[in-house]
């Protein structure tokens, strides 16, 4: 160091006119206590771009650094980045209780489910043909509006209990 203070004055500059703390992704020497050898290692950042190695059978590539990991790890244990999403904590839905609640009120059984937007576009659906009642259109749509209601509410929620309990090995 030549000793240039930048214009602050609280941190030193490298001789290039550059900061002297910033990390340039250079390799490090350790020296062993033991018999004083010297061994390069790498830095954080020259870790990322190093080649391919070829893969085991049960391994993947990390996806943020690039490291070979096992297939079945959720989390790189070089970089900590998970590499699936985590187990589903998510109670199970109740087909009977969906269809029961879209029976007495049409999309509750959807909003039940976690469709909330499904569940409300079918009340305000049903709404309208109700009112077409009156020109006796409704008289045709209104139930069948209620019973796909009753239906879809019942086979998304098996539907949903059927993914949770599916082991899944793709993210």
């Amino acid at each position: 160091m030549d000793g240039t203070t930048n214009a602050g004055g609280d941190r030193s500059l490298a001789p290039d006119g550059g900061d002297s703390h910033i990390d340039t992704g250079e390799s490090t020497l350790e020296v062993d206590a033991t018999d004083g050898r010297q061994e390069p290692i790498p830095s954080e950042r020259s870790s990322g771009s190093a080649a391919k190695q070829p893969l085991d059978s049960d391994e993947v590539y990390c996806w943020s650094c690039g490291v070979p990991i096992k297939s079945a790890a959720e989390i790189c244990p070089k970089c900590g980045v998970r590499q699936r999403p985590p187990p589903s904590t998510g109670q199970e839905k109740s087909p009977g209780l969906a269809a029961l609640a879209s029976a007495v009120w049409t999309g509750a059984g959807q909003i039940y489910n976690g469709e909330v937007g499904k569940g409300i576009a079918l009340m305000v659906l049903m709404f309208f043909s109700a009112l077409a009642t009156l020109v006796l259109i409704g008289l045709i749509t209104t139930p069948l509006i209620w019973g796909y209601s009753i239906y879809d509410a019942y086979r998304t929620a098996e539907q949903t209990n059927q993914k949770s309990t599916r082991p899944t090995n793709e993210f």
